[in-house]
């Protein structure tokens, strides 16, 4: 086959399953904003580069807009001098564009660009009557799993594939701009004043257009490499700074772009420094982008420039390179642009630094970006081949109960969180910057953002780990297993610092001993040493649902990773957790009572009392405790937990079963709500093995009934199901946060259970519903909202919780 006909294979093999977006026609009435959530805007699509290894976002117009590349900080803010450009000419008729679509400059004809992602994978195709070329370009970076190396390195590549479609000889080009970004803090500096603001509000100031030029250029540089004799490049253009040295934090190393290809009939050219600014054109601004620009635009040709020179602090500089042939009617040709970064070091607002999971395998030098990219093009083939053979592997385990092709390609578009969530993958502490030793140890670690806005700026955040969970440990165990160390380590540590709580008007310490944190830490903060720094509003410390949580979804990865028994170390640790478990329990019959405002992750929720979401967990970790003591053989452990289990387990059916469902609470104005993942524990314990742990007839039972009230009772199943449903309808009932929202993982849990208690044809149904809102009218796609609303809002995007559409995957198969 040819490189071009292979490239429509690909196109055509993940069509069915991917989001296609044609013509960038965003949704009419995309989805606004409440609760002071950001808004990056309906173009949003998933973020190159490995897995906490600091990632860039090219948006569905084809611009460079969404900018991770210090850990854990969000910026939406489209660059013009980052682009993709292609030209082509036959005969004297020639036309050139930038690829993609939208309000900039030179953007492609309408109806010209297609786009279809099946995560990690960007594929975009483009064409037009009465053009002589047709082209492909395939962007992605290695997030393989089972492939820990390369799911964590620093680079993007984009294969090109063109083909002349017509009678006569034409030549096609393409050229990739790009600036030195190297030190770019943009949100540091507040608008207007520069004065500087602390580092938590750089999710706030994220989402601020502040125009760059923000004063960190100082020093860089923009250099041409040698590319001749036996190199593997046509061109490249490394991204330097000044003075040479090793780096300190983040943002220092050094940036690569190169572009390949094995056809010796293929033209190169480079530009090797210009600047990033916009200028009359005239011969005096040769070294301006725009004149580099022209040139391309004019000739396909950039001036193959040497000249380079050291930034000064207002000035951003960039580089180029371009590739292209002359093809005969029918001929095709392919290249490969490669754009890697070495930015070894992450750096937490207390200074301390970390190096990033990559440096395991190339130091922490930073000037390894060439060698990365070395790696990418020997091993980018066999990427893609990898790639698309985990997609079908994944699409081919849920076939047998998802119906919807879409909602398989969502299953795994979903995964894109995983790059774009704020991760942290850390091999080590790199420098302590003079504070004490963390208190979860020196690494490695594993962390990601429950989310990026204002009260939900937090890693691990644990309510919601456990439902982002399971792609995870199937996929890249090892991210799992780090996770879940750290929170094993954090269970004796009691960290007695007295706190006011605001929303409670209460005081209380900032950790108990045996209870497991909310968080390990905020990125603004020194996470892995200072925890639970949700520790401000509501009292965690008093949730009901950490601690069964913890126990059993760490008793799932421990059967899904296929790992051994806890050591005995592990197994006392392991008790202590479950003693505070029990200590939850007020009146002696195995369930906790609810009895402070937001005391688990429903805490805008009101309950008072043993609560079905709580008390479900609770059951779900007696399982589990029982079983890892059968395997450690501590036989009073076993006696211990399942007295304790068959006693919470009658006490949950006499406090909770009203004979058609589970109440919600056993007090309060919604106890007898009917709760969307009340079951939640239910669900965890069913996927990892434990069986039925309430009667089948009867959870069976409570899911039609939230089909029955909490989907089809919300606009005839319009929107999705609600978290919670008034049994009498809607009409005399009020809503708010938590309550008639579309909170998007707690509905993916529920089809999950639905999937694994016979009730497919209602799973199918509300997946379906889920994924039509989410990807074709909401304009939400790859920045997925806690919650959203019928009135057409949405609430906390870029969220951890929606991962729960991992439970679509069957953990039998």
């Amino acid at each position: 086959m040819t490189p071009f006909t292979d490239a429509e294979g690909r196109l055509k093999r993940i069509r069915s399953y991917s989001f296609h977006s044609s013509d960038l026609m965003p949704p009419e009435d995309a989805f606004q904003p409440y609760n002071n959530a950001h808004n990056e805007g309906p173009l949003c699509a998933p973020s190159l580069g490995g897995i906490g290894a600091g990632n860039i976002g090219r948006d569905l117009a084809g611009r460079f807009s969404r900018w991770h590349l210090q850990n854990g900080v969000h910026r939406h803010q489209p660059f013009d001098c980052a682009s993709l450009c292609l030209r082509w000419q036959q005969g004297a008729k020639s036309e050139a564009y930038r690829l993609g679509a939208g309000d900039w400059d030179r953007p492609l004809p309408h109806g010209t660009r297609t786009v279809d992602v099946l995560f990690p994978l960007t594929i975009e195709h483009v064409s037009q009557d009465g053009w002589p070329v047709e082209l492909i370009v395939e962007s992605y970076s290695p997030i393989i799993p089972q492939d820990n190396l390369a799911s964590c390195l620093p680079v993007a590549v984009f294969d090109v594939s063109v083909r002349n479609t017509s009678t006569k000889p034409a030549e096609f080009d393409m050229a990739f701009f790009w600036p030195n970004v190297l030190g770019w803090r943009p949100a540091t500096y507040t608008v207007g004043s520069q004065a500087p603001v602390t580092l938590y509000d750089q999710a706030h100031q994220a989402r601020r257009k502040v125009a760059w030029v923000d004063k960190t250029n100082a020093g860089n540089r923009v250099n041409a490499i040698d590319c001749s004799g036996d190199s593997d490049w046509l061109e490249a253009v490394a991204f330097t700074n000044e003075p040479n040295r090793p780096p300190r934090r983040d943002m220092e190393g050094t940036w690569f772009l190169g572009v390949a290809g094995a056809d010796n009939d293929l033209r190169h050219s480079h530009h090797s420094c210009f600047r990033c600014a916009r200028g009359t054109m005239n011969p005096k601004s040769v070294w301006l982008l725009p004149a580099a620009e022209h040139r391309f635009f004019e000739t396909g040709q950039l001036s193959n420039s040497d000249m380079t020179w050291h930034a000064k602090c207002m000035e951003v500089l960039g580089g180029a390179v371009a590739a292209g042939a002359t093809l005969q009617p029918g001929e095709e040709t392919t290249f490969a642009f490669v754009l890697s970064w070495d930015m070894p070091l992450t750096q937490a607002g207390s200074g301390r630094t970390w190096a990033k999971a990559y440096t395991q395998d190339f130091g922490c030098s930073g000037d390894n970006a060439q060698a990365i990219a070395e790696l990418a093009l020997q091993r980018r083939e066999a990427w893609r081949v990898q790639i698309l053979a985990w997609q079908d592997g994944l699409i081919s385990n849920a076939k047998d109960w998802v119906r919807d092709d879409s909602v398989a390609g969502a299953m795994i578009n979903e995964l894109y969180f995983l790059v774009d969530g704020g991760p942290f993958w850390l091999a080590g502490q790199a420098d302590s910057a003079g504070l004490p030793e963390p208190r979860l140890g020196a690494g490695p670690h594993f962390s990601i953002l429950e989310g990026y806005d204002s009260g939900y700026y937090f890693l691990s955040t644990f309510d919601l780990w456990p439902y982002a969970m399971l792609p995870v440990v199937t996929c890249w165990p090892e991210l799992s297993r780090l996770l879940y160390e750290d929170f094993l380590r954090s269970i004796p540590i009691d960290v007695d610092e007295k706190r006011i709580f605001y929303k409670l008007g209460t005081e209380g310490t900032l950790l108990a001993r045996d209870k497991i944190p909310h968080d390990v830490g905020s990125p603004p903060g020194d996470p892995w040493h200072e925890l639970n720094d949700y520790q401000y509003a509501n009292d965690s410390n008093q949730w009901k649902d950490h601690n069964p949580m913890f126990l059993l979804s760490y008793y799932l990865h421990t059967a899904i990773a296929d790992e051994p028994p806890p050591s005995p170390e592990a197994w006392a640790t392991l008790k202590l957790a479950a003693a505070h478990m029990e200590s939850q329990d007020k009146d002696g019959d195995g369930l906790p009572e609810h009895d402070t405002h937001g005391d688990n992750t429903w805490d805008a929720v009101e309950v008072n009392g043993p609560a079905i979401y709580s008390a479900a967990l609770t059951i779900g970790a007696l399982a589990a405790m029982k079983t890892w003591a059968e395997q450690v053989g501590d036989a009073d452990a076993k006696g211990h937990f399942e007295s304790r289990l068959e006693m919470a387990t009658q006490a949950f059916e006499a406090a909770l079963w009203n004979g058609t469902y589970y109440n919600n609470a056993t007090v309060g104005e919604r106890r007898n709500w009917v709760a969307c993942d009340g079951l939640f524990g239910i669900l965890l314990a069913k996927v990892a093995g434990l069986g039925d742990l309430l009667p089948v007839e009867r959870v069976q039972a409570h899911l039609k009934a939230v089909y029955k009230h909490n989907f089809k009772g919300l606009d005839n199943g319009r929107w999705g199901p609600s978290l919670q449903a008034p049994p009498a309808g809607w009409d005399n009932a009020e809503g708010g946060v938590q309550v008639d929202e579309i909170l998007v993982g707690a509905a993916w849990s529920c089809i999950g259970l639905m999937l694994r208690y016979g009730l497919a044809d209602e799973a199918n149904e509300i997946a379906a519903t889920i994924v039509r809102v989410h990807y074709e009218e909401s304009g939400l796609q790859f920045r997925t909202p806690a919650a959203w609303r019928k009135e057409r809002g949405y609430r906390a995007p870029l969220n951890l919780r929606p991962m729960a559409i991992g439970f679509l995957l069957d953990e039998r198969r």
